[in-house]
């Protein structure tokens, strides 16, 4: 237990060093993207550099191909703006975008990153994203009996639950994906 608590004392000595410009490009660079998000979050913990405000000059995380930027919650809508993008945030963020899409790469449900991310185009409260791949995306890597690494060897689904007004989005963003709908009576196809 002591052993813990002087390397831990080591490490936060070690993180007070680094400069405040480093923790931004260790909050958006690749290292984040590779890490699990509970790696994340553990870095995160160790030092309070990362619960300050991301600079303006930063403060927008990377969009790929012209995608729209995420709407707001209804809590940030009524507080008259967004809070300051704390790094903690944008580096969990990072680390869960991309352990999501190398977990959709690896399942057979055929929806990828780009589809599921049109659904967060809809009214909020209208579709909600779950199934073992979230769960997935957020444990990051599995390995294997021997040491290989697996992404739940292709068995993780999606599972997307939505209002009857949504479901003809829904159905447009899954186009040719091999899911089911548990009721199709509630939504018919569109002609």
């Amino acid at each position: 237990m002591a052993a813990s608590a002087s390397a831990a004392a080591t490490m936060t000595e070690l993180l007070g060093t680094v400069p405040d410009c480093a923790w931004e490009n260790v909050a958006s660079s690749t290292s984040s993207s590779f890490a699990a998000p509970s790696d994340c979050y553990n870095i995160a913990l160790a030092s309070k550099r990362f619960f300050r405000p991301v600079s303006i000059s930063s403060d927008a995380p990377e969009r790929r191909g012209g995608q729209k930027p995420r709407r707001k919650s209804k809590r940030l809508k009524s507080a008259g703006g967004a809070p300051p993008l704390l790094l903690a945030t944008r580096m969990l963020r990072v680390s869960l975008e991309h352990n999501l899409e190398r977990v959709l790469e690896h399942s057979r449900s055929g929806i990828t990153l780009d589809s599921l991310k049109k659904l967060g185009e809809l009214p909020e409260g209208s579709a909600v994203i779950a199934g073992s791949t979230m769960v997935q995306a957020c444990l990051g890597v599995l390995w294997g009996e021997g040491g290989e690494k697996t992404y739940g060897d292709g068995k993780s689904d999606v599972d997307i639950f939505c209002s009857a007004k949504a479901a003809p989005a829904v159905r447009s963003v899954r186009d040719d994906c091999s899911t089911e709908l548990l009721f199709p009576h509630c939504c018919p196809a569109p002609d």
